[in-house]
């Protein structure tokens, strides 16, 4: 009985330092993803009034598209009236590359996740 407890035992001790590894690197990702969060306000600290605005500008494009969803959902199945809604969700798309263009190369990657999220809220 003894000899069963202890094989036991160190099986639960070997369980526990690979959950404690496994804890570690999510710590470690965390660790990472905060210096990319860190990064990210490090740049918006960089930029001026104007490219802060046009973030505002990019957040409140967003919101239009889930406006655009929603009156999607809401909409009954005519496929032409939903395809009309489609290019007018393009044309926001191409508004927002344009403010891209006009950014410097460090903001650009800012655009490229908030396009990301106006394509999350189109889907």
């Amino acid at each position: 009985m003894m000899m069963v407890a202890k094989i036991t035992e160190m099986t639960m001790v070997a369980n526990f330092i690979e959950m404690t590894m496994i804890e570690v690197t999510m710590v470690e990702m965390i660790i990472e993803m905060t210096m990319v969060e860190v990064t990210m306000v490090e740049i918006m600290i960089e930029m001026t009034m104007v490219e802060v605005t046009m973030v505002e500008m990019m957040i409140e494009m967003t919101m239009v598209a889930v406006t655009m969803v929603e009156i999607m959902i809401e909409m009954t199945m005519v496929e032409v009236t939903m395809v009309e809604m489609i290019i007018e969700m393009t044309m926001v798309a191409v508004a927002m590359v344009e403010i891209m263009i006009e950014m410097t190369m460090v903001e650009v990657t800012m655009v490229e996740m908030m396009i990301e999220m106006t394509m999350v809220a189109s889907d």
